[in-house]
């Protein structure tokens, strides 16, 4: 019984985070501040630097580890080196800006905060330079750099990428073939949970299953690795019929591992070195929805929202607006409608508080113990980032209480600092709600039809593909069908991520119900897949069954003409269970043989 809860508990922990992707990512910002940090600490003890400029640098180091996220190899190199070129001259601007009036610091920073947001329209490298060079600016203001301490700040900034750059490239890095086998790993056990699961418990699961499949599925398509195309093909359809097999319980979970001898003959294959293996992340950027670009209408709100957090910062006590303006920043950060920024702004809110009453336990506890609070506060680092992509309250609650420990081992008072870092996240919520709402907001039904209708054009893309391959026509090779569903895949859990903040029972009201489209996009995305493997392994269907496919995409056709996506999915819905129903499921032996071919 304890065995298999701690298998259990095993299972979801890797299943949660494949191919660990969030461990690496917490791992290495982590890395880079405690190391940055330290070596910073000894220039400090010599007297060659001044305190902030220790702190400034840790900091840069670790933000540098969390945001660059350049899909390319040599991109990301160039920008982990790179972006703290950025840092620095936000830094010199704001320091020199601060210094000659506060007034036109804090308008610096807002010019800061805008370009940062604006220049996420030129893809990851923008995205990541720009939030080192905000979050530089920002922690300048806070430890009160000063004219004098520049030429210090510069090497601490340089060091800072120096050390980023050796922990991503050759301490915790992005192996392929390690990767690979992580995140069949990661697929393993998410099977073993989707055989165990029942009720509303099992959707949950198997969509969580197709992530883990698409994971795997994009290391097997992309290039890191030299595998023969056969087996690479091959590889990619019995991945298909396996994880089908499980999520229609044709075949319980170790169908999967009649795969792992083949997965990890093919992750020792050489490297070709046009990448490391790594997978990338659904995209948070905001959709087009008309008007202004996303990114500048993102801009203007995280000016906004910060500009009024600063002003009632200012006014409120403790008259300062360094949270409150970190926290109406945050609130905008990853997300792509107003209701999903409305749902951080009360979770780190709540995260804080719960914060606050940890970090008064742990520093009357700890007092007198430095070194044990250090170490727990790089934990807490570690914890932060760790959740940071699952539960942003989790993830405040984690830095409020780091917070309180670090504050008490430089010797500053806990108390008050503790208590300003409540009101002030209260209030940058308030105003980064208010942006988000008022501010040229990103209506979260308009971004839902948005994705909803992206999600039905894929599926139409898709059953397309089975339609050509079931009628005897082949646009290509069998991997048409299969590149079509993979992508119809990611689309789903991009509709999942628009839907999931919006089950709650104050969206009942909603035309559609995000619950009702939830069931039925998740349906049909397992029965899109289970007709794509027919397409591949089959590539033959009844004059009737092509008709009836034939009518399901003219209807899908109809439908999103008139902009009714939802409607031309549930129109299809039935014709496509038909033709994809439990008995062309694949069953337990197609994981380890390839399919034939039609």
């Amino acid at each position: 019984m304890l065995y298999s809860l701690v298998g259990r508990w095993l299972d979801l922990l890797l299943a949660s985070d494949p191919p660990l992707a969030r461990f690496r990512l917490a791992a290495r910002a982590t890395l880079s501040l405690a190391l940055t940090g330290g070596i910073l600490e000894l220039f400090y003890r010599d007297g060659t630097i001044a305190p902030q400029v220790c702190v400034l640098g840790a900091l840069i180091g670790m933000w540098n580890s969390l945001s660059i996220q350049n899909p390319n190899t040599g991109g990301r190199k160039v920008d982990t080196l790179l972006a703290p070129v950025a840092a620095m001259i936000t830094v010199t601007l704001l320091t020199f800006l601060q210094a000659w009036s506060d007034i036109a610091g804090d308008a610096g920073f807002i010019a800061v905060g805008f370009a940062a947001v604006w220049a996420r329209r030129f893809g990851p490298r923008g995205m990541g330079w720009g939030n080192v060079a905000l979050f530089a600016s920002l922690f300048s203001l806070f430890v009160k750099i000063t004219p004098e301490m520049l030429p210090t700040s510069y090497a601490a900034i340089a060091l800072s990428a120096i050390v980023a750059y050796i922990v991503r490239f050759a301490i915790v890095t992005d192996d392929a073939g390690w990767t690979l086998r992580v995140a069949f790993a990661a697929f393993c056990a998410r099977a073993r949970l989707v055989d165990s699961a029942h009720d509303r418990s099992l959707l949950h699961h198997q969509t969580w299953l197709n992530l883990t499949a698409v994971n795997v599925d994009e290391l097997l398509a992309g290039k890191a690795l030299a595998i023969p195309d056969e087996e690479r093909r091959a590889l990619r359809v019995s991945l298909l019929a396996a994880e089908l097999a499980v999520e229609r319980h044709n075949a319980d979970a170790a169908t999967c591992m009649a795969l792992e001898p083949r997965i990890n003959a093919a992750s020792r294959a050489p490297k070709t070195g046009l990448t490391d293996g790594l997978i990338s992340q659904i995209s948070n950027v905001p959709p087009d929805t008309g008007g202004l670009k996303p990114t500048t209408r993102l801009a203007l709100q995280v000016a906004l929202g910060s500009a009024l957090a600063m002003i009632v910062g200012t006014i409120l006590p403790p008259h300062t607006w360094f949270w409150a303006v970190l926290t109406a920043f945050i609130v905008f950060n990853g997300t792509a409608t107003s209701g999903e920024a409305l749902r951080k702004t009360w979770a780190r809110v709540v995260g804080t508080v719960i914060g606050v009453g940890a970090g008064f336990v742990l520093v009357d506890f700890l007092k007198g113990h430095p070194k044990v609070e250090i170490v727990l506060s790089l934990f807490g680092v570690f914890l932060a980032m760790y959740v940071f992509r699952v539960s942003y309250g989790i993830m405040t609650f984690f830095v409020t209480a780091t917070v309180a420990m670090v504050y008490d081992v430089i010797g500053r008072p806990t108390v008050q600092l503790l208590d300003a870092r409540l009101v002030e996240t209260i209030i940058g919520a308030l105003c980064g709600g208010a942006a988000a709402t008022f501010v040229f907001p990103f209506r979260t039904h308009d971004v839902v039809e948005i994705t909803a209708h992206d999600f039905a054009t894929r599926l139409r893309a898709a059953l397309d593909s089975s339609l050509s391959r079931l009628g005897g026509r082949s646009s290509g090779d069998e991997s048409d069908a299969l590149d079509a569903i993979r992508a119809f895949d990611v689309q789903f859990q991009v509709l999942v991520a628009r839907l999931k903040p919006l089950k709650g029972a104050f969206r009942a009201s909603w035309k559609p119900n995000p619950r009702e489209m939830l069931d039925v996009a998740e349906e049909i995305s397992v029965l899109a897949r289970a007709l794509a493997y027919r397409a591949i392994s089959e590539s033959n269907a009844s004059p009737e069954e092509h008709g009836a496919l034939t009518a399901a995409r003219t209807r899908l056709d109809d439908a999103l003409e008139t902009g009714e996506a939802l409607a031309g999915i549930n129109a299809a819905l039935p014709i496509v269970r038909e033709l994809a129903g439990d008995n062309d499921a694949p069953k337990e032996e197609v994981a380890t043989t390839s399919p034939t071919r039609g």
